[in-house]
């Protein structure tokens, strides 16, 4: 796998912890314990706004949600989307393009 990295993100709706590679003791999620043994399990973490489309967005930009535009919900009534000039992690990844996201969060930057 020289000069490959693979990249697999699991974002899950209000799921918290429970998980039984966080330790849940009734709960019981083998495959997803097996994935967070045999890669990286993140045990502190945060989400960059309150609202669950503004945080996923800015997981797949990068940016802020005052930056790529969709600052709360993104179903009627409320609507809001992505401006339509920003560029997002599955664009730029599926084009074969270095991301620019993934670089910002590899190096532990500002956006």
């Amino acid at each position: 796998m020289a000069g490959k990295v693979n990249i697999l993100q699991i974002t899950t709706h209000d799921s918290g912890r429970h998980f039984g590679c966080y330790g849940h003791r009734t709960l019981h999620t083998p495959q997803i314990d097996a994935l967070a043994a045999d890669g990286v399990q993140l045990d502190n973490y945060f989400a960059v706004a309150p609202i669950c489309c503004a945080s996923r967005a800015s997981m797949l930009t990068g940016r802020y949600p005052q930056s790529h535009g969709l600052m709360d919900l993104c179903f009627p009534p409320f609507d809001w989307a992505l401006r339509e000039d920003e560029r997002h992690i599955t664009i730029t990844c599926t084009s074969g393009l270095p991301s620019p996201a993934l670089r910002h969060a590899a190096r532990g930057g500002r956006p």
